[in-house]
């Protein structure tokens, strides 16, 4: 059986915390959303009436019914017990500890990986990859899911 570094298990704590905010977050904004009326904007979309039913569509609200909504969401969190700044959402503390744990990660894996004397004919193609991971989410996310793999 494989132990999980400190790194990994920082990793997989932080991820565990992000999708439970999230988890919380549509939670609430699904359950406002049915038991409140907010209809969608001429403003927004001139053609299109109608009430807005999910949480992906209350960007399509008006600014006052919007104002309502973020109230009310803002308030239901209480409920859920996370107590969150009127200007921030949810997950203002789980995204920025989530990304440091995820750049922690890589480097770790990176750190591995260079240390293997056949490693050493690929370092450019390492190179290359850690510049693709800052801006290809794709290629972010194997490498992550294989350094999670690494047997300590």
């Amino acid at each position: 059986m494989k132990k999980m570094s400190t790194i990994q298990k920082r990793y997989a704590k932080a991820l565990a915390a992000q999708r439970v905010v999230k988890e919380i977050e549509a939670t609430v904004k699904t359950k406002i959303l049915s038991e409140n009326i907010f209809n969608v904007s001429s403003e927004w979309r001139p053609d299109e009436t109608g009430r807005v039913t999910s949480p992906a569509s209350d960007f399509l609200m008006s600014d006052e019914d919007f104002q309502i909504y973020s109230k009310l969401v803002h308030n239901e969190y209480a409920n859920h017990g996370l107590k969150i700044p009127s200007d921030n959402t949810p997950d203002y503390k789980t995204a920025p500890a989530l990304r440091k744990a995820e750049k922690e990660l890589i480097e770790w894996g990176f750190s591995i990986i260079k240390k293997d004397p056949r490693a050493i004919k690929a370092i450019g193609e390492l190179e290359t990859l850690s510049e693709a991971i800052t801006w290809d989410m794709k290629v972010r996310d194997q490498v992550i899911d294989l350094t999670m793999r690494l047997a300590v």
